[in-house]
């Protein structure tokens, strides 16, 4: 079943759906989340703008009691609860926050470039991506999807928009732990609302591998989640690794069935073969 706005394809079973709709059909990333239609009922008004946090889709007329002043010049959110979270990992990107033993975290976005405002700074950013890339492409077997030749970790590092919903990685952000000027482990990051993070990926330089470096990056992970009020994190895992995430990490393993019944509507990368964990981040 295909959608009549974007590439995207679903099983009908995969959306709860018994037989394929008539007429036009719209995925639940195309329509308006207010109002559930890709089109206003009068067709005056069929432009959407997009959340800069949930990237959820909105006509302009369904939000006209929202603040659009700025909607074309300065990042626009569609609630409180993605205000909160979009300005708290702005206010965070670039700052080193120091830990023990002389390391130090650093959280990384694209959207950073944006607002810098000197060559320097920009450059640096761009650096501290590439070298995060580096080190995550040594970490895992190339991730490139078969149909578009597109390189997923590209993807996720540089936070790219596709047309694509699997190849869509806009939102993410990269957290890394140096030490001094080395670039100890990173992660890849993407915050749904405050409802789940997903971290796809997380890896370690081969030479600071078994000292405790990840733990490391996942307590301060954690903890920036925790802070900006984020309830999950979702992670995926190859099978023989399943176990070190749950009596090491605490993680929990989730069922399949139940989480596309509850979430379907999120937009989070598949990585087929894989077995999908979650840890509440509550601190009740």
């Amino acid at each position: 079943m295909l959608c009549d706005s974007c590439p995207s394809a679903f099983h009908p079973s995969c959306l709860n759906l018994d037989s394929v709709p008539d007429g036009d059909w719209y995925c639940s990333t195309c329509r308006c989340r207010k109002c559930g239609l890709r089109n206003e009922v009068n067709k005056l008004d069929t432009l959407m703008i997009s959340c800069s946090q949930c990237r959820t889709k909105y006509h302009r007329h369904c939000v006209m009691d929202c603040d659009l002043e700025n909607e074309m010049t300065a990042p626009w959110c569609c609630s409180s609860t993605c205000r909160n979270v979009f300005h708290g990992l702005q206010t965070l990107v670039g700052r080193e926050i120091l830990l023990r033993s002389g390391l130090r975290w650093v959280l990384l976005g694209s959207l950073l470039k944006r607002r810098v405002g000197n060559q320097a700074r920009m450059n640096d950013v761009e650096r501290q991506l590439t070298g995060a890339y580096r080190l995550l492409e040594k970490c895992f077997n190339p991730m490139v999807d078969p149909k578009s030749g597109v390189d997923l970790l590209s993807q996720m590092i540089f936070s790219r928009e596709s047309r694509f919903k699997r190849l869509d990685c806009r939102g993410f952000y990269t957290i890394v732990l140096m030490k001094g000027e080395q670039l100890v482990s990173a992660a890849t990051v993407r915050i749904h609302r405050n409802l789940v993070a997903e971290m796809p990926l997380i890896g370690t330089n081969v030479r600071f591998r078994n000292q405790g470096m990840c733990k490391a990056l996942m307590k301060a992970l954690q903890g920036l989640l925790q802070k900006l009020g984020v309830h999950k994190l979702i992670i995926p895992s190859i099978q023989h690794l399943v176990d070190s995430w749950k009596g090491s990490f605490g993680f929990k393993l989730i069922d399949p069935d139940d989480w596309l019944e509850r979430n379907s509507t999120l937009n989070m990368l598949p990585f087929p073969g894989t077995a999908l964990l979650y840890k509440s981040l509550s601190q009740n």
